[in-house]
C-alpha cells in the first residue's frame, strides 16, 4: 500500500481506479510521477509512490517553482544553451564545471555527465620512472 507523504491517503493507479470505480465511494488519491530533483534542475528520477497528484500539484505551486527559480541562471541556462529539454529521458545533460587536479596542482575545466566529471582537454599522467603513460 502506497500512502501519500503529505496527506497520508492511500494512492491508486489511475488505470486501476478507472476500471474499478464501483469499489470507491469518492475519487481516491491518484499516483503521479514526482521528480525527486526538479525537472528544471535536470532531475530524471520520477517515482510514483511519494505524493498523490493533488499534493504534488500543491507542492509544485508553493515550493518547486520558487526553488527552481533560485537556480535558473546557474543550471537552467546551462541546460538551455546545450539544447537539453525538460524530461530529458535518455538524453543526459552535459554541463561544464571546474575541478582541482592534485597531480597538476591547478584547476582544470571538466564536463559533467551522469554524475561523472572528465577533463575537457585530456592530460597525460606519467609514472615516476617515465616508463609508462597512464
Amino acid at each position: 500500500m502506497d500512502l501519500c507523504y503529505l496527506c497520508g491517503r492511500e494512492m491508486f493507479d489511475r488505470g486501476y481506479y478507472r476500471e474499478n470505480k464501483e469499489k470507491f465511494t469518492k475519487e481516491p488519491a491518484l499516483k503521479h510521477n514526482e521528480h525527486i530533483i526538479q525537472n528544471s534542475l535536470a532531475g530524471q528520477l520520477k517515482p510514483n509512490n511519494i505524493l498523490c497528484e493533488t499534493c504534488g500539484s500543491k507542492l509544485n505551486e508553493s515550493v518547486d517553482k520558487k526553488f527552481g527559480d533560485l537556480f535558473a541562471l546557474i543550471i537552467t541556462e546551462q541546460l538551455r544553451k546545450k539544447n537539453i529539454h525538460k524530461d530529458r529521458r535518455n538524453n543526459s545533460p552535459i554541463l561544464e564545471g571546474y575541478c582541482f587536479c592534485k597531480e597538476k596542482q591547478k584547476i582544470i575545466k571538466v564536463h559533467i555527465k551522469d554524475f561523472k566529471a572528465s577533463p575537457i582537454k585530456p592530460f597525460k599522467k606519467v609514472d615516476a620512472t617515465y616508463t609508462k603513460l597512464h
